[in-house]
């Protein structure tokens, strides 16, 4: 794997570098924007990793631009904060993983292999963030969070988790990581026509109309932080 790490910190990219020595045959170094256009031409990484903030001008707005001519160029944005607007900008401009200062090292590893591969990495807490940022700008989602802060959650999250059977857990885990029923049943390996059944029933279970609906209430009651990884355990 051969990588270009735009990063105008010397130590950021030492370290980099160490942690890439495992699973990176090459490793480049630009320092400014227009020092990795030069490298990108004649080297053609697979995986780029970007900082947010670079002497030339903004990482996001390079990844924007690039992404517009080259939607396949998988990028990993490094930012200093944990910034929840930044993560989202960066995602919907094509990045395919996000990085802050208070990810771990293996974070790091696992969001550049993740890239490599054509997946995109955030971590669970941060998608956590965005799922409830994104909620809270949809009218419907709006209204409904504001009827539901006179009810007494605990109470209804602890009848959810004892109704939940496995198979709905590891399908709702699925569709909050933002699988579809199709994928969610190759994974699982079973047929689409239980995870439609799956789906109807966690519908029923969560007071809502449609799936979106649901996957929207199980991430208002924190149901992501349990249910989020089962796409690992399944």
């Amino acid at each position: 794997m051969k990588v270009l790490v735009i990063e105008d910190h010397p130590i950021v990219v030492s370290g980099y570098r160490q942690l890439l020595a495992d699973c990176a045959s090459i490793v480049l170094e630009a320092k400014t924007i227009a020092e990795a256009r030069s490298l990108i031409a004649e080297h053609h990484p697979d995986v780029m990793v970007i900082n947010v903030d670079l002497p030339d001008g903004s990482g996001l707005d390079f990844v924007r631009k690039f992404m517009a001519k080259k939607p396949k160029t998988r990028i990993v944005v490094f930012c200093m904060t944990d910034e929840v607007r930044v993560a989202m900008q960066a995602i919907d401009y094509g990045a395919k993983g996000f990085i802050s200062k208070n990810n771990g090292p293996t974070d790091f590893v696992a969001a550049v292999l993740a890239a490599s591969r054509g997946e995109t990495w955030i971590s669970d807490d941060l998608l956590r963030q965005i799922a409830f940022a994104k909620i809270n700008r949809h009218p419907f989602m709006r209204q409904r969070l504001g009827r539901a802060k006179g009810r007494d959650r605990n109470v209804k999250e602890s009848t959810h988790r004892r109704r939940l059977t496995r198979r709905e857990k590891n399908v709702l885990g699925l569709l909050i990581s933002g699988f579809d029923p199709p994928e969610i049943a190759t994974k699982l390996n079973i047929s689409s026509t239980l995870i439609s059944s799956d789906c109807a029933a966690l519908c029923e279970k969560f007071d809502a109309r449609t799936t979106a609906e649901m996957v929207a209430s199980a991430v208002m009651s924190n149901f992501h932080d349990e249910f989020a990884i089962a796409e690992r355990k399944a």
